[in-house]
């Protein structure tokens, strides 16, 4: 079996309308109606067909309605302006979409969880860049226009250590989203809600309004808007008109966020990001906008893995479908351990995705499987490499797999360069677009793995994912790993996400 590259030298190692047969309701005041099952039109099928084929693919000539090239990308996240140090592997097509999901339980023991889910489309608009968002947080209240429901899922095949809760967003004159997700985290384990004392749920925070920044009104279907940059833009603080602009700091760059559930009287800084500056006319000197950091999380080493669609309310609207598959945790390994990592190690563990046929017939349902890799870590002077399967594929509706096993592999059966540290920066390649509040050449926690997929009849695609589980000293291996995975034959596609923990 072919391998993914560990780079080790000198450096360290560095769904919507689709969701079937649930149960349950949400604790939050949500709307307690299950959520829906496949979509029956057959215009809304082909195109979340094409999307699930789209986000699998490496290369499949196409290009969307602005020319951009349309492939299969895996990208990193991490949840750095909420209180967990969660970090995760993602996986759309290119100009899809990015998320962040964090799960957590609330006192009455149901699973909850609070999404960001960003486009990789590009900005609303420029001058000053506008980014649209969309949210999912089950402890917050709807608004006017949007209807929340959620549920436990119920046989999702996974077994009795992995938990399932699904949301259903649909938004008046819009669209739906559904988000699908699953979780080994426990009850007794519950790290809480990983955004309090965010300024975005602070009824008191200071009332900023942009007044000569052309920001429309948050268009049907999204929940925030991002505002990057903010440097010379006119407004008030409070009623006082003046100036905001970026302060000086390491990431170059502010931003303002508004959103529909926001408690925040107006705008408020990204917490991520550098701090918010507003200079009044008045002449009374600069003040920075408050920037509280959320309420720090415990770790308590889960793992996360699910996948999200978005379904427009004018199914005709192909360009306005997305979707994507995820996978992650809020204990990444320490990326300065792993160069002094020796040995292998062995991970099992379950996946979960959707299954699309494309065509005619088009057709998507999800489906669960089993996955296992082995990690050999080398030494401090040699490559590692971590090699796996995913297989045993079970679709729901009892229809038989037309995928036996599929490989995990090295990306492009080559050897990583050895100025292509894996392990220790994001190596954005050219093309490649960059989400907002992302960089290059930070250390990444968990490492960086990337690969390709195949499999007999034509089989190819994409993976990639990352360590977890960090040990009582520097020397231990990883306890478990977590990734997403995607593989077509052109006219059949799997698109999914799995966890592994190490064995014994």
């Amino acid at each position: 079996m072919m391998s993914t590259v560990i780079r080790k030298a000198a450096l360290a190692i560095a769904m919507t309308m689709f969701i079937a047969a649930t149960t349950g309701c949400s604790s939050s005041g949500k709307d307690s109606t299950p959520v829906g099952p496949l979509p029956t039109d057959p215009q809304a099928i082909a195109a979340a067909a094409d999307k699930i084929k789209d986000t699998t693919s490496l290369a499949l000539g196409k290009v969307d309605s602005a020319g951009n090239s349309i492939t299969g990308l895996l990208y990193r996240a991490q949840a750095r302006n909420s209180g967990s140090k969660y970090a995760a592997t993602w996986q759309s097509y290119r100009a899809g979409g990015w998320s962040t999901v964090l799960p957590w339980y609330d006192e009455g023991g149901n699973l909850l969880i609070a999404s960001v889910i960003g486009t990789n489309s590009g900005p609303l608009q420029s001058d000053p860049d506008l980014w649209l968002f969309r949210t999912i947080d089950l402890s917050l209240s709807d608004v006017e226009g949007i209807r929340t429901s959620s549920g436990p899922i119920s046989n999702h095949g996974l077994g009795a250590a992995w938990q399932g809760v699904e949301a259903m967003r649909t938004y008046e004159g819009g669209g739906t989203l559904t988000l699908r997700l699953f979780t080994d985290l426990t009850q007794s384990d519950n790290p809480g809600y990983p955004y309090a004392s965010h300024p975005a749920n602070d009824a008191t925070y200071p009332n900023v309004i942009l007044d000569d920044t052309p920001v429309p009104a948050i268009p049907a279907g999204w929940d925030a808007i991002w505002v990057f940059p903010v440097n010379g833009r006119r407004g008030s603080l409070d009623g006082v008109a003046g100036t905001f602009s970026c302060a000086s700091g390491d990431k170059g760059y502010c931003a303002l966020a508004i959103g529909r559930q926001d408690l925040a009287p107006g705008y408020y800084p990204d917490v991520e990001l550098d701090p918010v500056i507003f200079t009044p006319d008045d002449g009374s000197g600069e003040k920075m906008l408050a920037q509280p950091q959320p309420t720090e999380v415990p770790t308590v080493n889960y793992l996360a893995l699910g996948n999200w669609m978005f379904v427009p309310e004018d199914i005709a609207d192909l360009d306005a479908y997305n979707f994507g598959v995820f996978a992650g945790g809020d204990d990444p390994f320490m990326v300065n351990n792993l160069q002094g990592l020796a040995g292998t190690a062995a991970y099992e563990g379950e996946a979960a995705g959707m299954y699309a046929e494309s065509g005619e017939e088009a057709m998507i349902s999800p489906f669960n499987a089993k996955v296992a890799l082995m990690a050999d870590f080398g030494t401090a002077d040699a490559f590692g490499a971590i090699v796996g399967r995913v297989y045993d594929f079970n679709i729901d509706g009892g229809k038989t797999s037309p995928l036996t096993e599929l490989t995990l592999q090295r990306r492009g059966g080559g050897t990583m360069p050895a100025t292509a540290n894996i392990f220790q920066s994001w190596s954005r390649r050219e093309g490649d677009p960059v989400p907002p509040g992302r960089r290059e050449g930070l250390p990444l926690p968990g490492g960086w793995i990337e690969g390709d997929t195949a499999a007999d009849g034509g089989w190819q695609g994409r993976w990639g994912g990352k360590f977890f589980g960090n040990g009582g000293a520097a020397t231990d291996l990883p306890m478990s790993f977590a990734g997403t995975f995607g593989a077509t034959d052109g006219n059949h596609s799997f698109a999914g996400s799995f966890g592994a923990h190490k064995q014994p």
